[in-house]
């Protein structure tokens, strides 16, 4: 082995980083930190919407929809919680159901429209309501019930639909 071979540094492996002149190793990037280039001083942390729970990572992993990373350096993504979604990937917020859909389920890319003789008028909500008696919802998705007309009714929620009084029920 020659003199200047043993004098020769070599550069950290990418996945890893030094800031230590004179060092004797190299240090593993750990969770929530990455580096793509060899030669670096310094690991990065993941960006905001992407995390890493890897040593020696080369990148961090794009958080996928319905779930987010509101940190830089995370180890892991969050699922949205109920009555949010996240449609997009690598993401750092999720956004609450708009009114006239809701969500019971956490981690979810979109908040389903209410069904027909469903509503919500408020946001964020875990379940659509049913329409009341007296009203009726024909349309999905929707914030209001309409009353049923003069000469139609419906006894109980959640229906779409009024219904005409049958005329043998009512004999005097």
């Amino acid at each position: 082995m020659s003199a200047s071979a043993a004098l020769d540094c070599l550069n950290c492996a990418a996945g890893t980083a030094t800031n230590v002149t004179g060092t004797v190793q190299c240090a593993a990037c750990t969770g929530g930190s990455y580096q793509d280039q060899p030669g670096s001083g310094v690991c990065k942390p993941c960006e905001l919407g992407k995390a890493s729970n890897a040593d020696n990572a080369l990148s961090c992993q794009s958080c996928p929809a319905g779930n987010f990373a509101n940190v830089t350096g995370s180890t892991s993504c969050s699922p949205c919680p109920s009555g949010t979604h996240q449609s997009l990937p690598t993401q750092d917020h999720c956004d609450v159901c708009p009114t006239g859909t809701a969500n019971a389920l956490p981690a979810q890319a979109n908040c389903p429209p209410c069904a027909a003789g469903k509503f919500t008028n408020v946001t964020a909500q875990l379940q659509c309501t049913d329409c009341f008696a007296g009203t009726v919802q024909s349309q999905t998705g929707q914030t209001v019930c309409d009353a049923c007309v003069a000469g139609t009714f419906v006894a109980v929620g959640g229906l779409s639909v009024c219904l005409l009084p049958d005329r043998h029920l009512f004999k005097c």
